[in-house]
């Protein structure tokens, strides 16, 4: 992706993209963002999904002492995203916060992990479903395409496939690609 585009996402999202740009001993987002500028759409609706679910849903969980936590959802960082097998790949993880001192003030921690597990499944749905959305998505155009498998795997549309590979990959005459 190019970096007009990437700090538009790092601008627009800081806290998920904190690493960007941050030691390559840290963090694999060293490298940037490892993919084409189609998928600029697919990771600015998943950024902004992340950060209405930590927004928008918290839970009330009882502490010890009879009052109430407001648990909203832990911050977000990606730490790697990149093309992978043609289609898109975001991995991720909490943010450091004390679960320990968190799971010491709560009555029932069960009820903690719960929502813990809650939202890292929210998460990881999300993104599984963008990766799902990049086979469908030119990398390069943003343009509806399809994930070519034969050889090295890449998701592109009809156009981009014929600059690519030098002819339409479609046609039945053309299927050792």
């Amino acid at each position: 992706m190019t970096e007009e585009l990437e700090l538009k996402l790092v601008e627009k999202y800081p806290t998920i993209l904190k690493d960007y740009r941050g030691n390559c001993q840290q963090t694999c987002m060293a490298w940037g963002m490892e993919c084409g500028d189609g998928w600029f759409d697919i990771l600015d609706n998943l950024c902004g999904f992340i950060t209405n679910l930590q927004k928008s849903r918290s839970y009330f969980l009882p502490k010890k002492n009879g009052e109430y936590i407001d648990f909203h959802c832990p911050d977000v960082t990606f730490v790697q995203i990149k093309e992978k097998y043609g289609t898109l790949r975001v991995y991720w993880r909490f943010a450091e916060w004390d679960y320990e001192e968190l799971a010491s003030q709560i009555k029932d921690s069960e009820v903690l992990d719960k929502h813990i597990n809650s939202y890292f499944d929210t998460i990881e749905n999300a993104i599984d479903f963008c990766d799902y959305l990049s086979s469908k998505t030119c990398e390069v155009t943003g343009r509806p395409g399809k994930l070519y498998s034969k050889g090295w795997s890449v998701t592109l549309c009809k156009e981009e496939a014929i600059k690519r590979f030098g002819f339409d990959p479609d046609d039945e005459v053309s299927e050792d690609i």
